[in-house]
């Protein structure tokens, strides 16, 4: 959904639109109306979502309230022995810690943020090929000034010089 951190701490389980592939994200950095946006969201996220509840033991049966259960917080956090699923949201740094851990359990040697993933998911689409404008829109900024920023070092493959070299078997 290359979602901001500070966005993805606000969904809700009833912010996910399995049928339609979409996630509603209440409140953006530049949303101006207050309206909120929708971003897509992949088959594959929604199984990962999926087993994120059935380890967090989230489920829907009839003694549930479902209105209730759909306000719920998808990403919350972890009591102190780290032995149970919390109420409460997670917060913005809980989210740059949680990259930070995955990046030293895959020995990468690399500082990932949060803001790694979005940047991360403007450059894999940009390498395949997708528009700016596109790219823009996916990630709701406001212009295309960021994501050109993001993929500039991917673009230059594809660029001017790249496609002559291609025609001239440089």
């Amino acid at each position: 959904g290359l979602l901001r951190s500070d966005e993805a701490c606000k969904i809700t389980l009833g912010d996910i639109n399995r049928r339609d592939g979409t996630i509603y994200v209440p409140a953006t950095k530049s949303d101006q109306t207050g309206k909120g946006s929708f971003r897509f969201i992949s088959n594959t996220s929604i199984k990962i979502v999926d087993a994120y509840l059935l380890l967090a033991k989230i489920t829907v049966s009839d003694d549930v309230n479902v209105k209730a259960l759909l306000k719920t917080q998808l990403f919350r956090g972890l009591s102190p022995k780290k032995t149970s699923v919390l109420a409460t949201p997670i917060s913005y740094p809980t989210i740059n810690r949680i990259f930070q851990r995955l990046a030293k359990l895959a020995h990468l040697n690399v500082h990932l943020t949060s803001h790694s993933a979005r940047v991360g998911a403007a450059v894999t689409m940009a390498e395949n090929g997708v528009s700016d404008l596109d790219i823009q829109r996916a990630g709701g900024w406001k212009s295309t000034a960021m994501p050109s920023r993001y993929t500039e070092q991917a673009r230059v493959s594809t660029g001017g010089m790249a496609q002559i070299a291609k025609l001239t078997n440089r």
